[in-house]
């Protein structure tokens, strides 16, 4: 699953890590953590964009993951739409995922 930018991005001094959007699916990385060059390379986990994720569908997502801070999977990079959804959108998500966890 190496991608060649990675190795391309990782030898620069200036880059301390990369996020990672796969141009065909932005969330193909499933967000998963890779190190190369002892630096994270970090892919998104969701595409919240109509025809992917709902405010509903990625707040219920979000809760169904661990809250471990010690593990990879208690982080989420999602990448979010911004013809489809907006500022409001997040906020719904957030407050949906409030009450969900509650």
């Amino acid at each position: 699953m190496m991608r060649p930018i990675w190795l391309l991005t990782s030898c620069n001094q200036n880059i301390d890590a990369l996020f990672y959007y796969d141009y065909f699916n932005y969330s193909a990385l499933n967000g998963s953590i890779t190190f190369v060059n002892n630096k994270p390379i970090i892919g998104s986990r969701y595409n919240f964009w109509d025809g992917f994720e709902s405010v509903a569908s990625l707040a219920q997502n979000i809760n169904a993951l661990p809250t471990d801070a010690y593990s990879s999977d208690g982080y989420s990079l999602i990448a979010t739409h911004v013809w489809t959804k907006s500022v409001d959108s997040i906020i719904a998500c957030a407050a949906c995922s409030t009450v969900m966890s509650s």
